[in-house]
């Protein structure tokens, strides 16, 4: 038996048993029927855990701006000048900046849609991680 098929006999069962609330796996089921419309398209959902420096890859600033000199006022310190890889360390294309360790990512600038961050509603890095995981607000 298929996992789809499973699924979907536990909502139905649970619609036959007075109503118990499984039917959610009958929603599981359909969302498992993936439809590729463009078999070139994809979305890659990344989710960083700790210790990831977004400013050296997909987040840079611009470090005539964010010198350390306005280190109290920006809070932000780019530590570019500790990587030896010039003034300007970023990785400027027509369509969008990188980081300095982007790598072969920007020769496909041309082709990506970069969310480089979303508000979460969230006080902790975990109950925004389960939400980002689940599309749903951790109670």
């Amino acid at each position: 038996m298929k996992r789809r098929n499973f699924l979907q006999g536990l909502g139905a069962a649970g619609a036959s048993l007075g109503g118990l609330s499984l039917s959610g796996f009958a929603n599981l089921a359909r969302a498992s029927q993936t439809r590729v419309l463009d078999p070139d398209r994809y979305f890659v959902f990344v989710v960083f855990g700790g210790a990831w420096d977004p400013i050296l890859a997909l987040d840079p600033r611009d470090p005539a701006v964010f010198t350390n000199d306005v280190l109290p006022e920006t809070q932000i310190q780019t530590g570019y000048e500790l990587l030896e890889l010039g003034s300007d360390p970023r990785v400027i294309t027509p369509e969008m900046t990188f980081g300095p360790y982007i790598g072969d990512l920007a020769q496909l600038s041309n082709q990506l849609v970069l969310v480089r961050g979303m508000s979460m509603s969230s006080v902790g890095h975990s109950s925004a991680t389960k939400h980002a995981l689940t599309a749903r607000v951790p109670a």
